[in-house]
């Protein structure tokens, strides 16, 4: 004997079984792909210092160096004020960012991406009398913000 299969309940057993697909696809990481980095999801982090500066002291070069190890790729941008000064590259050559700052607050934003992501990234700030180092890594994000208030 041939049983008739409701067609109303195979309807629902399609339903339930797509719906169950698309939901187990709602929960899988999927990694981000940009240029030769791949990053999964992570949480950004800002790093921020402040410092008052003398604006006599600009007279004298304030230079800003990222370093990193030579297999380290990096990619991203300078901006100081909303303007972007730099992008950055695997091989970055200091910057003296004296003649962009200017009396008041002057807000420096180092972001980016770089990779393997379990390097250090070491931003330094350096003039006559001044020397500030900050580091980062572990997630291959790079923020960094410098508040530099010049009076």
């Amino acid at each position: 004997m041939i049983k008739k299969v409701n067609i109303m309940n195979l309807y629902r057993l399609v339903l339930a079984t797509v719906s169950t697909f698309l939901l187990g696809l709602a929960f899988y990481p999927v990694p981000q792909s940009w240029g030769q980095f791949q990053t999964e999801r992570v949480q950004q982090q800002i790093q921020a210092i402040t410092l008052e500066i003398d604006a006599a002291t600009l007279k004298s070069p304030w230079w800003l160096r990222i370093n990193t190890t030579n297999s380290t790729f990096i990619k991203g941008q300078i901006t100081l004020n909303g303007k972007v000064i730099r992008s950055l590259t695997k091989t970055n050559a200091p910057i003296n960012i004296a003649p962009y700052l200017k009396v008041g607050i002057n807000k420096i934003i180092i972001s980016g991406k770089y990779y393997p992501a379990n390097v250090s990234i070491i931003i330094e700030l350096n003039a006559s009398e001044t020397e500030i180092t900050q580091q980062t890594g572990g997630n291959g994000l790079l923020n960094q913000l410098l508040i530099l208030e010049v009076k």
